[in-house]
């Protein structure tokens, strides 16, 4: 029953790794831009809001048991990679987040030194 249980998650999930990897470089992006609060909150309602609601109602309430988490976890990874596809296409996380110094304040410290 095990291997059977395995063999079905490998058959949902695999193809929900593509849509995992294409929201990971999208967040990537979006985090060395600066833009952390962003993302952190797209992978806390890829979890809290969309992955247990949907495995709890595929799972228990529709009976699909273990298949229905698998399923959640594939609906989860793909909602979120095209919520991100959308805002790296929306080109808005490219605005600065930190003003950048005018001054050369690395240069200041070391001629401190001196």
């Amino acid at each position: 029953e095990v291997i059977e249980i395995g063999k079905s998650m490998f058959k949902i999930t695999s193809y929900s790794v593509l849509f995992y990897s294409i929201m990971m470089i999208f967040n990537a992006s979006f985090r060395g831009s600066g833009h952390t609060m962003p993302t952190l909150i797209m992978q806390l309602s890829r979890l809290w809001l969309l992955r247990i609601p949907f495995a709890w109602l595929l799972a228990k309430t529709m009976g699909y048991g273990a298949n229905g988490i698998f399923w959640a976890m594939f609906i989860s990874n793909t909602v979120t990679a095209i919520v991100s596809f959308i805002w790296f296409k929306s080109g808005s996380w490219k605005r600065k987040i930190l003003p950048i110094a005018k001054e050369n304040i690395i240069t200041e410290e070391i001629q401190a030194l001196k």
